[in-house]
């Protein structure tokens, strides 16, 4: 299906305008915005490339949304965070009540002697992410980009972030099983947006302790849209209008042991909860 959407452009804020109020505020904010909650951007290093968005979508199942309050955006160098704003009812440019334009920095990697302060890089393309709140989702967002887009530039100024994404629900059975989406550790069931046309890594450990003695659970196979029996499964997020379902099923075993001072034992071990467990002593 072809997205498409209304761009409500906003106005810019003059190159010199917007580089020296980032300076004189000693900030990475502008129109006082929130501290985000999400992101972890670098600490500050006094060296800083205005940026300043537009506005940003998601597309959920083929339904287009733009950000709402709470939301975050942020922009990485490769895995490094060096800034990040939270959506939020401002006043911009004397607009009272408006959540757009994003309006913050980017910080530089500063060089001092026998040291470096950790930012981005001049000369990289700078990359967006956007947290969505309400699924506590963290995903690449696409930028169209008017002017600048590598850390270095004097502003930045983008149309537009547009994420296409599903919705996509990842749960165990019996539950409370560990599973991780990308590295990322849960262990209850999560609905989470994910970029279409992206590939995340689903993966549990085969095995998994229950808490109590003798019981513990082996992975079997995963269902709804996954298949397979291995502990990884890799998920290609299509484009779906309906929200899709990823678990992960586990077998349940429990522990024979046979403690015995009249022979040799066998038939200990694990065995499938349901199955016959045959075990037998054998006379010294």
């Amino acid at each position: 299906m072809d997205k498409w959407m209304v761009i409500r452009k906003s106005p810019k804020i003059g190159k010199p305008i917007l580089a020296v109020l980032l300076i004189l505020i000693g900030s990475t904010s502008l129109f006082g915005q929130s501290a985000v909650t999400h992101f972890s951007p670098v600490a500050n290093t006094g060296l800083t490339n205005p940026v300043q968005i537009d506005t940003a979508w998601m597309t959920v199942n083929d339904v287009p949304q733009e950000l709402t309050i709470g939301d975050e955006v942020a922009v990485f160098d490769g895995d490094l965070c060096v800034g990040a704003v939270k959506v939020e009812l401002l006043s911009h440019y004397g607009l009272p009540n408006s959540l757009f334009p994003l309006t913050f920095a980017a910080i530089l990697a500063a060089y001092i002697p026998n040291d470096t302060l950790p930012g981005a890089v001049e000369g990289r393309p700078m990359q967006f992410k956007i947290w969505d709140k309400e699924t506590d989702s963290e995903i690449y967002a696409d930028p169209d980009i008017d002017e600048g887009g590598t850390f270095g530039e004097p502003v930045n100024y983008l149309n537009s972030l547009i994420v296409n994404s599903t919705m996509v629900k990842i749960e165990t059975i019996p539950e409370g099983r560990t599973y991780y989406v990308d590295g990322l550790a849960y262990t209850s069931t999560v609905t989470l947006l994910m970029k279409e046309d992206s590939t995340y890594t689903i993966q549990v450990d085969s095995i998994q302790t229950s808490g109590e003695t003798g019981k513990r659970f082996r992975i079997k196979e995963w269902s709804g849209v996954a298949s397979g029996t291995d502990s990884t499964y890799n998920y290609l997020v299509p484009d779906e209008v309906a929200m899709q379902t990823i678990t992960a099923n586990f077998d349940t075993e429990y522990e024979l042991t046979i403690n015995t001072d009249h022979g040799t034992p066998t038939g200990q071990g694990w065995h499938l909860d349901g199955s016959t467990a045959n075990f037998s002593v054998a006379p010294d």
